[in-house]
C-alpha cells in the first residue's frame, strides 16, 4: 500500500491521504456487494490506519472521528451470533486504540472505560480457547494497559492490582521467548507498582 510506504517514510500527509482514498474506493466495494464481510475488514483496516496518522498528527478529534467509525464496523460484526475470534479481536484493539487516544488528551477516565471494554473482550476470547497461552497474552497486555493508565492517573491501588492480576493470568514458567518476556515485564510493572505504594521489600523480591 502507498499509505504504509507514506508512514514508513515518515510522509504522514501523503499517508493519510492515501488511506482516505483506500477508504472511498472500499466503501464502493461494500455498496456493490454488501454480504461480502472482506469488504468490511479492510474498510475498518484503512480507517484504523487513517485513525493513526491522523493520531500521530495532533488531530485528535478527526482521530476520534475515524477510530469510532472502525469501532462501529467491529461491533457490528463481533456481537453476531456465530461472530469469529477475528471480529471480536478487532473490537477489542478498536477499544484500545480509543483508549490510547483519550490517554493523550487526558480524558483518563475514558481511557479507562475503553480499557476496561477491551480487557473484557479478551477475558472473554480467553475463556473461549482454554489453555491458549496466545489469548491469556491478549489478557496480560490489556491489563498491562489498564494498570498503565491507572498509574498515569496516580490511582496507585488500581494500579497495583492490575499489574498483579497480569502476574496471576500470565505465563507461569519462561518456556519460550514469549512467555519469558511477558513474566519479565509483568514483574517489573508490579515491582514499579509496589515501589509506589512504598511496600520496598516486594519492590525488590519481584527485581530479584
Amino acid at each position: 500500500r502507498l499509505g504504509d510506504l507514506h508512514r514508513k517514510l515518515g510522509d504522514l500527509p501523503n499517508a493519510y491521504d492515501q488511506y482516505v482514498e483506500a477508504i472511498l474506493y472500499v466503501e464502493r466495494l461494500a455498496e456493490l456487494d454488501p454480504e461480502n464481510l472482506r469488504w468490511k475488514d479492510d474498510l475498518m483496516n484503512a480507517l484504523n490506519l487513517a485513525g493513526m496518522v491522523a493520531k500521530k498528527q495532533d488531530r485528535a478529534q478527526e482521530a476520534m472521528r475515524i477510530f469510532r467509525s472502525a469501532q462501529e464496523i467491529a461491533a457490528r460484526y463481533a456481537s453476531d451470533a456465530g461472530a469469529g475470534l477475528l471480529w471480536k479481536e478487532d473490537l477489542m484493539s478498536s477499544h484500545a486504540n480509543l483508549a490510547s487516544l483519550h490517554m493523550d488528551i487526558g480524558d483518563f477516565a475514558a481511557a479507562r472505560s475503553e480499557y476496561e471494554q477491551a480487557l473484557a473482550i479478551a477475558m472473554a476470547m480467553a475463556e473461549a480457547k482454554p489453555g491458549d497461552e496466545g489469548m491469556q497474552r491478549k489478557v496480560v497486555y490489556r491489563l498491562w494497559d489498564l494498570g498503565n493508565a491507572c498509574s498515569v492517573a496516580d490511582d496507585a491501588d488500581a494500579m497495583l492490582e492490575h499489574y498483579e492480576k497480569a502476574l496471576q493470568v500470565g505465563p507461569k514458567e519462561p518456556h519460550d521467548i514469549k512467555s519469558a518476556e511477558t513474566i519479565i515485564w509483568s514483574l517489573r510493572k508490579a515491582a514499579f507498582a509496589y515501589r509506589r505504594v512504598g511496600d520496598l521489600q516486594t519492590t525488590l523480591r519481584y527485581l530479584k
